[in-house]
């Protein structure tokens, strides 16, 4: 169990995003996130694994005759050699979250999957940025003349623009005007809230409130000014059985509440200082 007084002393790399840098390691960070469900978590396999692939896309680049090709070999080793994709059921489980897991599985959600992409590429000299588009998480890559997307979870799809824009619209029907912006890439601290975002809504879908705590941890580090995110942290403290710390979190949120989210923070409150008399 993590120290409350210093929650991620253990993860050098979020206490860089915390620190709002941008210059991290998102896959290290991935790792860190993985590493809270499994608190044994070796890192070094999933390093090597990662650096071998780039070494296979590398080789395989040297003959390719232009960037869609290139990107392609991406596909090609990860899902056509190795056998990683995306996978409907790989949402109903954390472990379609985790890059270890879907390494040795072969099944991620579109973000998890992604970030090997990424990770991958980067060690191919690659450089391959996220993007949240609505629909599912996609990576961008910059060429001379346009942006290409690779879709992670269809095998390594590789799509222009056009492409990508018109699959957008179809599932979604968003307008194409609408969805272009939506195509920027994405910030770490964007990507890396996704990811924890994909798990918190896990976990309280399966009431798993020890983990979800530490994920609401994370979440409210990141976003410290965000009411809902410490609103949050106090309702999910209270769940996983932390109610002197629900107590103080609820408080503290009290004093800045909406008025249409006073009644719920009241009742969560009583309910809180019911369980810390059970303990005393």
């Amino acid at each position: 169990m993590p120290d409350d007084s210093k929650p991620f002393s253990a993860d050098p790399e979020f206490l860089r995003l915390v620190g709002r840098s941008e210059e991290v390691d998102l896959l290290q960070i991935a790792l860190e996130i993985a590493r809270d469900a499994d608190p044994e978590l070796d890192f070094a396999p999933t390093l090597a694994w990662v650096t071998a692939r780039g070494h296979e896309v590398a080789r395989a680049m040297a003959s390719c005759a232009d960037d869609r090709d290139c990107l392609a070999q991406l596909g090609q080793r990860i899902a056509g050699e190795h056998g990683i994709t995306g996978a409907a059921e790989a949402y109903e489980t954390a472990d379609g979250s985790f890059v270890n897991r879907a390494i040795e599985t072969g099944r991620g959600i579109p973000i998890c999957v992604s970030v090997l992409y990424m990770a991958v590429a980067r060690a191919a000299g690659i450089d391959l940025c996220g993007v949240c588009s609505p629909g599912h998480f996609v990576t961008r890559y910059e060429t001379l003349d346009e942006p290409l997307f690779v879709d992670a979870f269809s095998a390594g799809q590789v799509l222009t623009r056009k492409e990508l824009v018109e699959r957008l619209v179809e599932q979604t029907g968003i307008g194409p005007g609408e969805v272009l912006p939506l195509l920027a890439p994405a910030t770490n601290r964007a990507i890396v809230i996704r990811i924890l975002n994909n798990l918190k809504a896990l976990y309280a879908r399966t009431e798993a409130w020890p983990r979800a705590y530490r994920v609401q941890q994370r979440l409210t580090a990141l976003q410290p000014a965000h009411f809902g995110e410490r609103r949050d942290l106090g309702f999910v403290a209270l769940k996983a059985g932390r109610p002197a710390e629900a107590i103080r979190l609820l408080e503290a949120c009290l004093r800045s509440a909406p008025k249409e989210e006073r009644p719920l923070i009241e009742a969560s409150l009583r309910t809180a200082h019911r369980g810390l008399a059970q303990f005393n």
